[in-house]
């Protein structure tokens, strides 16, 4: 497993240490899960948590795309 770094263009497929998001997945309906990073590029960490950079999700909040 690779240790992702926000200055580097490649990006695991994995997070290191997602013991936490294993858990809250597996003991909570989750609609929407998202995971806040310094990425600089959204993806798809798993079949349903997204990856979105800070300013993504910041903007997406504000114009209530998210649904919040």
């Amino acid at each position: 497993m690779r240790i992702i770094c926000p200055d580097r263009q490649d990006y695991p497929d994995k997070i290191p240490d997602d013991k936490g998001l294993t858990a809250l997945l597996s003991e909570h309906k989750v609609k929407h899960p998202l995971l806040i990073s310094l990425e600089r590029e959204s993806r798809k960490i798993r079949a349903k948590v997204r990856a979105l950079p800070w300013d993504v999700f910041l903007r997406e909040l504000w114009s209530g795309a998210l649904g919040v």
